[in-house]
């Protein structure tokens, strides 16, 4: 979550820096990319009941 606070500051320094605006498109396909495998490898929990996950932690 940390990064999308900041994501409008590192696409201006990405733009700054290459003065080009597919530094930003491909900034943003890593960490589109990032999100679809953090959600691929993360466990399926529609069927868990939460309190059972409170228990666990």
């Amino acid at each position: 979550m940390l990064i999308h606070s900041l994501t409008p500051l590192i696409a201006t320094a990405l733009l700054a820096a290459t003065g080009a605006y597919w530094s930003i498109a491909c900034f943003l396909i890593v960490f589109t990319v990032l999100a679809f495998i953090a959600v691929a490898v993360g466990p399926e929990t529609r069927t868990v009941d939460i309190a059972e996950l409170d228990r666990l932690s």
